[in-house]
């Protein structure tokens, strides 16, 4: 993005490299991604065995948080 003006938001087309306008009557930002531990610090307070998995471990797509928290799920075996 290279800037949101009144009715619009300025790209660049990451293919040609040129600037793209493209209408838009809202424009949403998600920025400043951290993993939340707040829940994992809790319970490892009163439990003994506690995990991170998912976004609490690392960022990323719900198929490895999934398979994060399979893979603990069989270490506890």
């Amino acid at each position: 993005m290279k800037s949101i003006v009144e009715g619009r938001v300025l790209v660049k087309n990451m293919t040609n490299n040129e600037q793209v306008s493209v209408p838009a009557d809202m424009v949403i930002l998600s920025l400043g991604i951290r993993p939340n531990t707040d829940l994992y610090d809790e319970m490892k307070e009163k439990f003994e065995n506690v995990y991170k998995i998912g976004d609490c471990s690392d960022l990323g797509k719900i198929v490895q948080a999934v398979r994060s928290g399979s893979n603990i799920g069989y270490s506890l075996e």
